[in-house]
């Protein structure tokens, strides 16, 4: 059982330390469809959807759960959050997407 352990955790090692030698071979070209899908959802349809379901709680959370009009104001801010922290993330540090 220790032998099985010895080569499962060399090999875990290996593959670990193999990682950083191939990290920066692409220029992160590799996630650039990735961050368009996302960006596509945040600023499309779910993101607006998502939005006014934050809305929509925050509203009956504040004047009918007890809350107060502070958990409104928290749902405006986390709606308006959604678009525009990938403006955010995007202009981080000259990011070029």
């Amino acid at each position: 059982m220790a032998k099985v352990k010895a080569a499962y955790y060399s090999a875990l090692v290996a593959l670990l330390l193999s990682l950083p030698s191939m990290a920066s071979t692409s220029n992160g070209a590799e996630f650039q469809t990735l961050w368009t899908k996302m960006l596509s959802y945040v600023t499309g349809l779910p993101g607006i959807m998502a939005a006014l379901a934050i809305l929509v709680v925050s509203l009956y959370m504040a004047f009918f759960g007890g809350k107060g009009p502070l958990v409104f104001f928290g749902g405006i801010i986390a709606a308006a959050a959604i678009f525009v922290i990938p403006n955010i993330v995007t202009g981080m540090g000259g990011a070029t997407f």
